[in-house]
């Protein structure tokens, strides 16, 4: 953390010449950032040449003083460049975009992966030709090491993102691909800015992309990962969902009346919190889940448990539940399951209850971010056709997850359990609870 230097500049309004005599006195002066203020709006100008929006003036200051920057340490040593002639054919690829000029300084960078370290352009470059080689980040003490000249700003970001084995190269351009995740802006050369997802190609707000480039030199985007993943163990699961179990499984449980002689069932139960609370009114509880590393024995002591996918399961079972429950998980297997033989394992007058999003992703990519006991969590969804829709949950200090599930519409719910069941719908926000009695 250190002090900011800056200025507030009042003007008409911003033009591009405006902008490029403002980066000037930026430069001239060392300033870390400007703030140009408009009759309507206020934007700061940053050292990379961009304009981001400045909503609350007082809450911008107080969150730039904040930042912890990187400093540089400088050695002589000699270094054999590998893939030095790699790095030149990038450049020479992308040139016309890295040729925007701003008083005189050429802006987005190269890196390619080469020995321990990595090949990137300078920073303050007005030669492309100009290279660095960072031998090493040290993120805990906040320090940059390089081969005789300064690395670009983002250097601390290209290390993070090189820790994906995946990655061998990257082009950071100062523009936005439609198409990619978008992610909130922080100054480069930061510690904030270095903790990105560091899977796929990315936007940043009002600054620009990051392409991930794989050894064949392919563009590694979110499109292209793998989504068929199991389920990971139940700890690290509660970890990377915590957003989701600020959700009360009892509200599913409070909306009937529970016996204690009743036979309830706990459908994809997942780490069995849904479980222990239909435990507390009845001990003829059946636990269903296909993931074995989601059950934990320890905390669903009294239920029957099952480690089989649920398809499986409906077609074998002889037993009839007084209840069913489905927190959270019926867009993974309705469209996959013959509902005539999965209402056959309610009692006549019997009762399935379940939550679900009820509004259709848009088919951007939807980025939400947010911090959770002082750790930043990401979370990506999007459309990949019609109706599916994957979705990438990312924590800092965790692997990240990938699943894939059903968009299913109110009136595809009503088609498909209609027939077996009469249907009441309750609406919360963005959730519906339905309650389904079996006819």
């Amino acid at each position: 953390m250190r002090e900011q230097k800056y200025e507030v500049i009042y003007i008409k309004k911003i033009t591009n010449k405006i902008k490029q005599n403002y980066y000037k006195k930026l430069i001239e002066n060392k300033y870390d950032f400007i703030v140009l203020k408009t009759p309507k709006n206020m934007w700061c100008l940053t050292k990379e040449c961009t304009l981001v929006q400045i909503n609350n003036f007082e809450e911008f200051i107080k969150n730039m003083q904040k930042y912890t920057y990187f400093t540089t340490k400088i050695t002589q040593n000699e270094q054999n460049l590998d893939n030095l002639d790699i790095f030149f054919s990038l450049i020479h690829k992308y040139q016309k975009q890295l040729s925007k000029r701003y008083f005189n300084f050429l802006f987005g960078s190269i890196a390619v992966k080469s020995g321990n370290g990595f090949i990137t352009t300078i920073r303050g470059k007005k030669d492309l030709n100009d290279y660095t080689y960072v031998s090493n980040v040290d993120f805990k003490n906040k320090e940059i090491e390089v081969l005789n000249k300064k690395a670009t700003l983002n250097a601390p970001l290209l290390a993070h993102l090189f820790d994906n084995n995946n990655v061998f190269a990257i082009v950071h351009l100062h523009e936005l691909y439609k198409h990619f995740p978008t992610y909130d802006y922080h100054p480069a050369g930061t510690l904030e800015d270095s903790i990105r997802p560091n899977m796929f190609s990315f936007n940043i707000k009002s600054h620009g992309t990051y392409l991930l480039l794989d050894k064949d030199l392919k563009i590694i985007t979110h499109k292209n990962i793998d989504t068929n993943q199991k389920y990971p163990y139940y700890k690290d699961y509660e970890h990377l969902y915590k957003r989701f179990f600020k959700r009360d499984s009892k509200e599913l449980v409070d909306l009937v009346d529970i016996n204690k002689d009743d036979k309830v069932i706990d459908i994809c139960g997942g780490n069995g919190r849904l479980t222990n609370v239909l435990l507390e009114k009845t001990s003829n509880v059946t636990y269903l889940d296909q993931e074995k590393d989601m059950i934990n024995k320890n905390t669903i002591q009294g239920a029957t448990i099952i480690n089989q996918p649920l398809q499986e399961f409906v077609k074998k079972t002889k037993e009839k539940y007084d209840f069913g429950f489905c927190q959270q998980a019926i867009n993974y297997w309705l469209n996959t399951i013959d509902v005539k033989t999965f209402a056959n394992i309610f009692k006549p007058g019997g009762k399935f209850i379940f939550n679900t999003f009820n509004k259709k992703p848009n088919k951007k990519n939807f980025v939400k971010e947010y911090t959770i006991d002082n750790i930043n969590y990401t979370e990506i969804s999007y459309m990949k056709n019609k109706n599916t829709i994957q979705h990438i949950q990312i924590c800092e200090d965790s692997m990240p997850h990938f699943t894939q599930f059903d968009y299913i519409s109110p009136n595809r719910y009503k088609k498909l359990l209609g027939k077996y069941f009469e249907i009441e719908i309750i609406n919360k926000n963005n959730t519906s609870i339905y309650i389904c009695t079996r006819r």
